[in-house]
């Protein structure tokens, strides 16, 4: 038999441990006419504005200071309403979802939708004035 201390040595390196591997870096990323800026804040909670724009040109924009669910997953709900966006790395993207389409009623003109927006998460660029402007 082994010795209990190779024992637990032997199970720390075998067994998984919880990483925040998924976790979204501060930055700016854009697809298109779409775009989202994000910070990780120091009490654990994402800021963010996102600009999505739809066929006919129409943009929605949301922002506001997402809560953390679990590593790389945040939702925004906006008080009073039945608006949540969720915020997602999932591999090599980040996700934008208006969950149940409820926030087009308050970030959209028209006919417009915010629907599932993606961005690569590799590729950040320098924030804007469109997430420190105006807060």
């Amino acid at each position: 038999m082994y010795p209990k201390c190779v024992v637990a040595l032997l199970m720390l390196c075998v067994l998984p441990v919880q990483a925040d591997w998924l976790e979204i870096p501060d930055g700016r990323r854009a697809n298109g006419e779409d775009s989202i800026e994000v910070i990780n804040l120091l009490d654990g909670t994402l800021k963010f504005s996102l600009r999505a724009a739809s066929r006919d040109q129409l943009l929605c924009r949301a922002r506001g200071v997402a809560q953390k669910q679990s590593p790389g997953v945040y939702l925004y709900q906006e008080a009073g309403s039945q608006c949540v966006l969720r915020l997602s790395a999932q591999a090599d993207r980040l996700v934008a979802e208006d969950i149940g389409d409820f926030c087009r009623a308050l970030y959209c003109p028209q006919k417009a939708s915010i629907g599932v927006r993606n961005f690569k998460l590799a590729e950040p660029m320098p924030l804007t004035e469109q997430i420190n402007g105006g807060w």
